[in-house]
């Protein structure tokens, strides 16, 4: 289970190396505020 997510996580940094550093940035910071709305929504539901 720990190999198979260190495996993910190197994927990603690879992924992350051939783009701007700006924009795997304002990726991360949008995927962030997208968790925060959604748990926000759900709360609000319940």
């Amino acid at each position: 289970m720990a190999k198979h997510q260190k495996d993910q996580n190197s994927s990603k940094m690879l992924v992350f190396k051939d783009k701007p550093i700006q924009s795997s940035t304002s990726l991360y910071l949008a995927q962030s505020l997208l968790d925060l709305y959604f748990q926000l929504m759900i709360l609000n539901v319940s």
